[in-house]
Parts: structure tokens; sequence; C-alpha cells
């Protein structure tokens, strides 16, 4: 499984220095966070340091009419609530063809109105026939599009819902799905069960339908995801950019940005602020928080080496910067050979996560909200067994064909 750069507020110079450390790499550009004049240089910018650039309409909401996505040519009229009309569709793909052209993109990600509650199935229904049926009109050819799948933590939470959602993606004749889940809200790691087993279903769902699936706005949670055969996952800087919330995409334009200075522990799958990790080296326990051979090296190596961690030389973007680093290298690792091998790793990696959390925890090093606890692994660990249960045999069947096996 493949890790993306999901681009947001601040995000360039990480690009520029992630891409130049992996020697490549995919960006998914958001027109929300760039004006138009500003898209073409970006996506040169990404392209001429050795990476990829797909760029996401982020047409979640038409009707809020956010006013910094609004300036885009291909922002359409909306009647009511997320009703955007065949020609007005027609004349929005039009228009994102012509972007996509101009920016060198091969790949085309389609908009897709969220599924916000399961009684908005229908309108949902409604909406997605007509963005495939402008895509048709429009010449965009099925193998080059990226169906954009959005769901709100309402609908994703019911079960109904997600099998409405698949069966309606059958007649979509494309051959890649772009996933963005709303995650519920106030939580920074997922403990409800339904919701993380729904998104694990809905994924290998489309998944199975032979298509490209990518994941937007993960964190070290949705490293799930591997056992449902997605290829990539996309994840950014500040938490907003790891999971996905509607409120970003409406107006008024204010947002909190987290500024304190994180460590990612991969063993724990857990953030400490860098001054717990002076308590973990006098507890005796720093060693626990360190990424295992293999890792790649990043700067945050320096914090187990310095006299103590919080005198070490260790910014703002090298905690980034050694998040997706990391992140990239779990991705990279969640694959296995087989569908049963991989969901074996996953829940082995999970539960041992917990128990280091838990270990340094009780050495007085806390991880506060960012802390992969009991109740996230178990709503994890719970989700891999759902999906054991209900997809195993044609998961297992199709495994060795999947994108994300082949390039593994």
């Amino acid at each position: 499984m493949e890790l993306y750069l999901q681009f947001g507020w601040q995000m360039m110079k990480a690009c520029r220095t992630l891409l130049e450390e992996w020697g490549g790499g995919t960006v998914i550009l958001s027109p929300r966070d760039l004006d138009p004049a500003q898209l073409p240089d970006r996506a040169q910018q990404i392209v001429e340091g050795g990476g990829t650039v797909l760029l996401d309409p982020q047409l979640y909401t038409p009707h809020e009419k956010n006013f910094r996505l609004s300036k885009h040519s291909f922002w359409p009229g909306c009647s009511g609530v997320c009703d955007v009309s065949a020609p007005e569709w027609r004349k929005s793909l039009r228009a994102l063809g012509e972007v996509n052209a101009s920016l060198g993109i091969d790949r085309i990600v389609l908009p897709g109105v969220i599924c916000s509650k399961p009684e908005d199935i229908a309108g949902w229904r409604t909406q997605l026939s007509r963005v495939v049926d402008a895509a048709v009109a429009t010449n965009l050819q099925p193998k080059n599009c990226l169906l954009t799948v959005a769901v709100g933590h309402e609908a994703l939470s019911d079960a109904d819902t997600v099998h409405a959602i698949l069966d309606a993606l059958d007649g979509a004749p494309y051959q890649g799905f772009y996933i963005v889940l709303e995650y519920p809200p106030g939580r920074h790691f997922v403990r409800d069960p339904p919701w993380l087993s729904n998104a694990l279903d809905l994924a290998a769902g489309c998944v199975l339908k032979r298509g490209q699936v990518i994941v937007g706005y993960c964190g070290q949670q949705m490293l799930a995801l591997a056992a449902a055969g997605v290829g990539a996952i996309a994840s950014g800087t500040f938490q907003n950019l790891r999971q996905f919330g509607l409120q970003r995409f409406r107006n008024p334009d204010k947002e909190t940005k987290q500024r304190a200075k994180w460590y990612y522990s991969p063993p724990a799958l857990s953030e400490y602020r860098v001054t717990y990790l002076d308590i973990a080296a006098q507890r005796g326990v720093l060693q626990k928080l360190r990424p295992q051979p293999g890792f790649p090296i990043t700067s945050g190596e320096r914090l187990f080496s310095a006299p103590s961690p919080s005198s070490a030389a260790f910014s703002f973007p090298d905690s980034y910067e050694h998040f997706l680093s990391s992140l990239r290298h779990q991705a990279a690792k969640a694959t296995l050979s087989t569908f049963a091998e991989t969901v074996a790793h996953l829940e082995d990696s999970f539960e041992a996560a917990v128990r280091i959390a838990d270990e340094v925890s009780y050495a007085g090093v806390k991880g506060e909200h960012k802390q992969f606890d009991a109740s996230a692994c178990s709503a994890a660990t719970a989700a891999l067994a759902a999906l054991r249960a209900d997809r195993m045999p044609m998961l297992s069947r199709a495994w060795p064909t999947l994108p994300a096996v082949r390039g593994s």
C-alpha cells in the first residue's frame, strides 16, 4: 500500500522535501488551499521534484459555495442541498477536464457529492448518475478517471447505507475510486467499531470491482485499510489532513492549527509531546518508542541521541516529515502476499502497539488524546475480524490480482 501526500495549508515545503527523500511520490492537490493561479505553479514544482499530481475537486457540498473553492472554474451552480443539475455537471466536468489537462494530469478525480446521512442516499444516487453521465458526455475516458466516493460519519455508521452505495457503484464504468470518509467528531482515533468496519467493507467492495482505490485523509489507525486491498492512503501535516471533516470546506474560513511539537512513535502508533520523551528517558523506556530497524532514518532520530530529547533540534517541519516518512514505511509493509497474512499482521501490529503505549504510559509517558489505547485497538481489530468474516473468500481469491499486492 502506498502513501500519497494530502496537500493542505503549508504543505509545499514538506512535499518538496519528502519527494526528494523518497525519490518521487504522488501529491493530491487541494483547490480549497490554492487559488486558480497557484495550481499550475504548485503542480509544476511537484513534477519537477520527481512527483506526480492528482487534483481533488472537493465538490462534496456544492451548495455551500466555499468562498475559496467557488473561485475555480469547475465550481457548479447548485439549487437546494447538493442538487446540481445535469447541464451544470456537464459544464463543471468540461472545466475540470481543462484544468487537469493544463496541469498535465492524466488521471482525473471526478467530483462526488457527500452522502452525509442514511436518508440522503436517494439524492446521492441521483448526483452520482449525473456525474457519470456528464463524464461520458464530455469524453472523459473511464480508464483515466477516479470516481469520488464521499461518505459522512452518520451514513458510514449504517451498514445498509454502505451496501446501497456499493450497489449504486456497480453501474459506474470506472476502474478507480477516490474515497473520503468523514470521521466521528472530536476523536483522534476512531473508537466506533461499526464506523471502522463499514469503512473497510466499503473500501473492499470498491477494490473487488477491480478498481484502484485511494483513501484520502488517513492517520495511522487507517493502516487497517491494507486488509481491504486498498492501493494507497493519503495523509498530510496537520490533523485536518489526516481526518476528513466537512467543516474545513465550509464558511467562515476559521481553522485551529495544532502547533505543539509531537513525535510519532511507529511501534506504539502514538504521538507524544517532546517534553514527555524526557520522562521516557528518565524512566528508561525511551527506546521502546524508537522505530524498529529498517525504518527510514529521519530527524526524529535526533531525539534519541541528544542529552535529553527536548534539547534536540526537532522543528515543526521535522515532526511532520518524520510522521509521514514513518507512515509511508508502515503502509508499504502493511500489505502481505495473502489476505490472511495481511489481517494477521495488522492484528499483531495493533495489539503490540497498545501494549507498548500502555507500558510507557504506566511509566508516566502519556500520549494524551494521541495515544493509541485499548478502545482504538479494539475498534480496529473488531473491524478486521468483521472483514475476515464477511469478505475473506472473495478477497482471498482476488488478492494476487490486486494492484496493491502486485506492486508490493
